[in-house]
């Protein structure tokens, strides 16, 4: 299907706060582990359950783009083959850097120093500026060129039943919209399922103070809303 007949454009907001959010957090815990404080018990805690929460977000996030979007770009614009041989290939690097913070994670949880999650951290931060400014700028513009509003909509309500209503969403739905703007958090609103409302409205104020003690605390720039 030829990008002009389209007569809606896919809103990408969330693909792009997804990968703001990946980004500014993991500078922000390689910061937090390189000052990190072993004896201060409840920031430990904090740290290996918001950590915990981060890794399992990325992978979840790898599992959406890996078995919905992008075979559904592939389908649609075959040349886009070539630039998933990239991200493929910085998944598997991101794999090995992931399971070396974990093993780090372990090391903090039993009351241990943080270098070995920090240095995981830093080079993760190091390789998702790369990788997602890669994504940013080759890939999403694809799925705004060659899809409809409707076609990507359906591709974002498949990530949301990868997702469902589970744990782990409990911390994504917060640790995205935390990243909006003003005005990306009424545009993603708008069209936002019950779920993820609920989800955000019950979790902020407890992901909040735990990201603060666990990484320390950033400025709140999200509107309250009328609900």
């Amino acid at each position: 299907m030829d990008a002009t007949t389209h007569t809606t454009t896919p809103d990408t907001t969330n693909y792009y706060l997804v990968h703001r959010a990946l980004r500014r957090n993991a500078r922000r815990l390689a910061s937090a582990t390189q000052a990190y404080d072993r004896q201060d018990p409840r920031r430990t805690r904090a740290l290996v359950r918001w950590c915990s929460g981060f890794i399992a977000e990325l992978h979840c996030h790898h599992t959406i783009e890996d078995d919905a979007f992008f075979p559904a770009l592939v389908a649609r614009v075959p040349d886009a083959a070539e630039l998933i041989v990239r991200t493929d290939a910085d998944h598997a690097t991101m794999d090995a850097i992931v399971a070396r913070m974990e093993a780090g994670l372990a090391i903090v949880d039993a009351g241990g120093p943080a270098n070995e999650l920090h240095e995981g951290a830093r080079d993760l931060a190091d390789l998702l500026d790369d990788h997602l400014a890669f994504e940013d700028a080759e890939l999403i513009p694809l799925f705004e060129q060659h899809f409809t509003a409707d076609e990507y909509q359906r591709l974002d309500e498949e990530a949301m039943e990868i997702l469902g209503v589970s744990k782990q969403a409990l911390y994504t739905v917060p640790f995205i919209v935390s990243e909006a703007t003003p005005d990306e958090y009424a545009r993603m609103w708008v069209d936002a399922p019950l779920p993820f409302k609920a989800i955000y409205f019950a979790c902020r104020g407890r992901f909040r103070r735990l990201a603060d003690r666990a990484l320390g605390p950033v400025d709140d720039r999200i509107p309250e809303v009328v609900r």
